[in-house]
Parts: C-alpha cells; sequence; structure tokens
C-alpha cells in the first residue's frame, strides 16, 4: 500500500499540526485485490471535489481491529475447558488509538491445608476484601499503528570511533489511528473520521537505549517512570480526587 501523508485543517482554515491524514495512491489495485476492504468501507474518497481515496480510521478501528480482538476472545473461550469458561472476564474497549484490554479472575485456586478449593469474589472473607479489594487483574493496551517511515540518527557509541558497528541507529515514525470519538474533537475538523498522529516512540527507544547505558540518567528514567505512573493514575482517580492538579515545584 502506498499512502501520503496530508495535512488536517480545522474549521477556521488553520492546520491541526499534531495530526495527518493518509491518501491511498494505489486504491484500484488493492480495492481490486482485496474485495473486503471495499465492502467495510476502509477508503473512502474525501478531499476536493472527492477525487481522492484517504484511509478511513474509524472503519479500520471498528471493523478490522475490534473484528480481529472480539474473534480472538471467541476462539480462546471456545478452546477453554467448559469448567474454565468463568475463570475470567475479559474486557474490551475502544479509545483511539489504544484498545483497553481488561483480563479478570472471577475466581482462583486456593491452597489450603493441601486442599483445592475455588475462591470468588463473593466468597472472599471482610479482612481479604479490606486488603486487597479484588482478584488480580491484567490490563493490556493494543495500539495498531502503521509504519510511516524510518528515520536514522547517529549512534553515540560508535558515531565517533574506528569501529566496524553500526555507526546510525534507526528510529521507526508510527501512524496511530486517531479518529475523533467525542463530540468536543469531531466538532474541530470535517476529517474527524480520517485522523492520524505520528508517534515517535522510536525515538523514545532510542533515548532509553542510550540511557540505560549512564548511571546518572538511568536514575532520572525511573523518576519519569514514577511521574507518569503517578498522572495516569491520577487521570483514572480525576472523578473521586475532585480535580486535583499535579503540582510541580
Amino acid at each position: 500500500m502506498q499512502v501520503t501523508e496530508c495535512p488536517v485543517y480545522d474549521y477556521s482554515g488553520e492546520e491541526m499540526v499534531e495530526l495527518i491524514k493518509l491518501r491511498v495512491e494505489n486504491p484500484e489495485y488493492l480495492l481490486r485485490n482485496y474485495p473486503w476492504l471495499k465492502r467495510n468501507e476502509i477508503f473512502t474518497k474525501t478531499g476536493s471535489y472527492y477525487s481522492s481515496y484517504f484511509i478511513n480510521t474509524k472503519k479500520l478501528t471498528g471493523k478490522v481491529f475490534k473484528s480481529m480482538l472480539d474473534k480472538t476472545r471467541e476462539q480462546v473461550y471456545e478452546q477453554l475447558p467448559y469448567g474454565d469458561r468463568t475463570v475470567y472476564t475479559f474486557r474490551r474497549s475502544v479509545n483511539p488509538p489504544t484498545f483497553p484490554i481488561r483480563i479478570s479472575l472471577d475466581r482462583e485456586i486456593s491452597y489450603a491445608c493441601n486442599l483445592y478449593s475455588n475462591v470468588t469474589l463473593e466468597g472472599l472473607n471482610e479482612s481479604f476484601q479490606a486488603n486487597y479489594g479484588h482478584l488480580p487483574t491484567l490490563d493490556i493496551d493494543f495500539v495498531p499503528s502503521l509504519v510511516l517511515r524510518t528515520d536514522y540518527v547517529p549512534n553515540p557509541f560508535t558515531v565517533n570511533r574506528v569501529t566496524y558497528a553500526n555507526s546510525e541507529m534507526t528510529c521507526t515514525v508510527y501512524g496511530v489511528m486517531k479518529w475523533a470519538h467525542r463530540l468536543d474533537e469531531s466538532e474541530r475538523t470535517v476529517d474527524h473520521e480520517y485522523l492520524w498522529r505520528e508517534s515517535t516512540c522510536g525515538y523514545e527507544k532510542h533515548i532509553i537505549d542510550v540511557g540505560r547505558r549512564n548511571p546518572s540518567q538511568r536514575y532520572l528514567m525511573t523518576a519519569c517512570r514514577i511521574v507518569k505512573s503517578y498522572v495516569a493514575w491520577m487521570k483514572s482517580n480525576r472523578r473521586t480526587t475532585c480535580g486535583t492538579a499535579l503540582q510541580v515545584e
């Protein structure tokens, strides 16, 4: 698939520099060889005089990736023994560009006096619920992406040395789907179903790889992780914290 990055404008004509949309340059070939693209309206004509095909990120999210996750869940469920199908709960939501997934145990095996017993949340005693609150859960963020390009930056450990090692490090730039699913976002631009955001996580990986080799920078990385975890916790609990904001001194 050949795509070209195109700017996105709001209703006042100002470019939204944080967002792009992707124009498909070879749609006829793809639609002819992959009929499901047309059936699911993954490519949609828009733009000037509706003359170009763009990737519809809302349709791609809902009719492809969401369907893949749901089908995977069904197949895993069917392969489980009948008695284990009520052990866990699988919850999937959509929050572009991520698919938040939570897998939680509804019951687990307790080892007491060499005997196995099924423990359910309802059957836990009050002291356990007060100390732990719930059975184990696993939270996963699934982020589908499209490789836009590969950038190259100097490798600080080999650039000034006579060595056969690579003098450059690769930083992959991804496009992640950011279609507007809230009213305030969709009111900003007419292209709200075609939005992508450039992800520079390849550069972040490069920075982390470099920082791991320096003890002082590892302390900074740990501090950043702590701050990020705190901000994430604040966002998830903002309704119960009455809007308390993070104060940086």
